[in-house]
């Protein structure tokens, strides 16, 4: 089971996560409506598919009057979108994201799954986070940690203080795979899960 992005944010915000504010659009009729929703002008449009590297196809547009925002959202519609994810055939566009833009001063990226081989949970995390992590991936291996937990056993302290050294959020969970790239709003001093994705997840507990 993949989930979409904003249902992914629903999760967190269960749980006390703060998220920006948003409204999914399902169809062009209820962007007028929905939009009312949110308190500002300048909005980030997010195709939702089940694929990451929608940014760098065009998948996430920036507005910041409502004229634009009619025309980028037409655009994104039925669109499909091919990244790094769909394969050639790609993904079609049948629901927007409409979020509030946050005042990015610092990325950070963190990742649960489980490792098949091992059969244990490992915790991928980076304080070099969030969009690029492919890129520190490759080019600085050194700055991404990789933590593994025996399924057995719960999450320790100690566990906790390796997967965040570098980062100052928490996150237990049991699922097979979570992604979250958090920032760091340079207006709030708040930390914000901008990004996230889910799939087969079955709990989900942040504190």
């Amino acid at each position: 089971m993949n989930i979409h992005e904003y249902q992914a944010k629903n999760i967190l915000k269960e749980f006390g996560v703060p998220v920006p504010n948003g409204v999914v659009i399902l169809n062009k009729d209820e962007i007028e409506n929905e939009v009312k929703k949110l308190n500002s002008k300048n909005l980030a449009i997010k195709a939702q598919i089940h694929a990451g590297g929608r940014g760098k196809a065009g998948g996430i547009k920036l507005v910041n009057n409502y004229k634009d925002l009619i025309r980028e959202s037409n655009k994104l519609f039925n669109k499909i979108l091919v990244t790094n994810q769909t394969g050639k055939q790609g993904k079609k566009v049948k629901r927007i994201y409409l979020e509030e833009i946050t005042n990015i001063k610092k990325e950070f990226y963190l990742s649960c799954l489980v490792d098949r081989a091992s059969s244990k949970i490992a915790f991928i995390s980076s304080a070099e986070g969030g969009v690029d992590i492919e890129k520190v991936a490759k080019n600085n291996p050194e700055k991404i940690i990789t933590i593994k937990i025996n399924l057995s056993k719960s999450v320790s302290d100690e566990n906790i203080k390796k997967i965040t050294q570098k980062h100052d959020y928490i996150i237990q969970c049991q699922c097979f795979m979570i992604i979250n790239n958090a920032c760091l709003d340079a207006g709030r001093c708040e930390f914000f899960g901008v990004q996230s994705k889910f799939s087969d997840g079955c709990l989900v507990c942040w504190r």
